[in-house]
């Protein structure tokens, strides 16, 4: 609840599938400030046979203005980021968003994603299905 009430959001989930291995998403928001606009973070990370490990980030300031980075150790889907770029930001475009900036790294995802830390309080809420 104090989390709550000082504005912070943290959400992590893992999607299990059947026919391919999990997907983990991370949610977040950190407290604002007065007068600025709301930022949500979206961490999924996945690893797979085909593509494997791969890493997204995606900011959203506001409500329409995207920021991704994306970290993958393949080589080919570095290649396929990067030739689909365009059309990333044209889909975002139709569904109403602003892709400010694509970041595609060739490597794996730094270990530390010290930009925000949670307070502690009032943030786990373990569900169990």
């Amino acid at each position: 609840m104090q989390a709550q009430i000082q504005h912070e959001v943290m959400f992590t989930l893992t999607l299990p599938f059947m026919d391919a291995n999990p997907a983990t998403l991370v949610f977040r928001r950190s407290p604002r400030g007065e007068g600025q606009a709301p930022v949500f973070i979206v961490n999924v990370h996945s690893k797979s046979d085909t593509l494997g490990p791969v890493w997204l980030r995606t900011r959203l300031t506001g409500t329409d203005q995207v920021d991704l980075t994306m970290w993958a150790q393949v080589a080919t889907v570095v290649e396929q980021a990067h030739d689909r770029q365009s059309e990333l930001g044209s889909e975002l475009e139709a569904a109403g968003l602003n892709l400010q900036s694509f970041q595609i790294i060739h490597g794996s995802r730094p270990t530390s994603d010290s930009d925000w830390t949670p307070s502690g309080r009032g943030l786990v809420v373990d569900i169990s299905a």
